[in-house]
C-alpha cells in the first residue's frame, strides 16, 4: 500500500517518473491517521509506504512531522498486535519511483498476506 502527498505525485509526473504501483493520494502525509496505517496491515497489505515532501518542503509546514508521529504510533500499535513493523515506512526520497521500488524489494510478508 502506497500513500503519497498529492504534491509529490505531481512532482513525479512532472519529472517523468514511471511509477509501478497504485498510489493513494492524500492532501498531506500529516493527515494520515495511525489507525488507517495499521488497518492496511491488518487487512493483508504486505507493507505501508508513505512518500511525503519532507519537513522543509511541506506546504502545510508541519505535515511531514505529523506524518512521522503518526507512523511512530502505527509501529507501536502494530507491534502490540503482533504485526511486522519494519514494513511500515515514511520517506521523503527525491525519487518516488525509486522509493517505491526499494520498499517493494525490502518488505517481508506479514501475517494475513494472501500471497
Amino acid at each position: 500500500m502506497v500513500f503519497a502527498c498529492h504534491r509529490r505525485i505531481e512532482m513525479a509526473a512532472r519529472d517523468g517518473e514511471r511509477i509501478r504501483a497504485k498510489i493513494v493520494p492524500t492532501t498531506c502525509i500529516g493527515r494520515l491517521n495511525p489507525g488507517i496505517i495499521v488497518r492496511c496491515i491488518e487487512k493483508g497489505a504486505t507493507g505501508v509506504l508513505a512518500v511525503g515532501c519532507g519537513d522543509k518542503n511541506c506546504r502545510f509546514e508541519s505535515g511531514y512531522l505529523k506524518g512521522m508521529a503518526a507512523f511512530a504510533i502505527a509501529r507501536k500499535v502494530a507491534k502490540t498486535l503482533g504485526l511486522e513493523t519494519k514494513n511500515i515506512e515514511l520517506t521523503s526520497e527525491d525519487s518516488m519511483s525509486r522509493a517505491i521500488e526499494e520498499f517493494g524489494n525490502r518488505v517481508k510478508p506479514t501475517r494475513g498476506d494472501k500471497k
